[in-house]
């Protein structure tokens, strides 16, 4: 599995170890359910789009990203993405691709 390069710049400035695990389609029942049961990793990758982020209930589910320092730098594209109800609950870390992190 290809490994983001964020994560491996995480370790290599922290020292920390990350531990990923893949979650396999349909997303939008296998992320839920997984959710539900209460095995929630401390961070998911994923496209934080607004079709896709209803299905992980961020009310529920995400830690609110709003006041975080470094949504004030974000580009437009940036900040159109990572948003439901208003509320960030993704950070963009490859915006050409649109992929973010949730914190759960």
């Amino acid at each position: 599995m290809t490994r983001f390069r964020a994560i491996e710049a995480f370790e290599k400035a922290t020292g920390a170890k990350i531990t990923t695990q893949v979650i396999p389609d349909p997303y939008a029942s296998n992320v839920p359910t997984k959710l539900a049961s209460g095995d929630k990793p401390d961070l998911m990758f994923r496209q934080p789009t607004v079709s896709t982020l209803p299905f992980i209930q961020p009310a529920k589910n995400l830690l609110p990203l709003d006041n975080e320092d470094w949504v004030s730098k974000l580009g437009q594209t940036e900040r159109d993405l990572g948003q439901v109800d208003g509320h960030r609950c993704a950070a963009i870390v490859r915006p050409g691709s649109a992929s973010g992190v949730l914190a759960l």
